[in-house]
């Protein structure tokens, strides 16, 4: 999807050691795909620090999200999507556009955001 969305190849995959990307399977299709496959050395989290970050900044703004609307952590998981949504259609320091802008080519629509008074 990626390859056909922005009309590039992709040449390299890094992923933690984890076991969702470590079968046999898995490994053949990215040799077929002339892919290389990076993966970080287990239980070392530190080699994927822009990753684990991100994943931070995502739990820390879903338990933000739920905790200010006064939500149940039943819907962790829609709390999750909309800290993702949101930091996709926010800029970060250093950059001037926001991730969808990178990946869309046009800047995103604030009209469905609303702010709790």
């Amino acid at each position: 999807m990626v390859e056909n969305f922005q009309n590039r190849k992709i040449k390299i995959l890094r992923t933690d050691n984890g076991c969702e990307y470590c079968s046999n399977d898995f490994r053949d299709f990215l040799k077929h795909e002339g892919v290389i496959h990076q993966k970080s050395n287990a239980y070392t989290p530190e080699q994927n620090e822009l990753s684990e970050r991100s994943n931070r900044t995502i739990v820390e703004r879903a338990r933000c999200l739920l905790f200010e609307a006064e939500l149940d952590k039943k819907i962790w998981a829609e709390a999750a999507n909309t800290a993702v949504y949101l930091k996709n259609r926010s800029t970060a320091s250093g950059i001037e556009k926001t991730p969808y802008e990178m990946w869309f080519a046009r800047k995103p629509t604030t009209n469905d955001f609303y702010i709790k008074c």
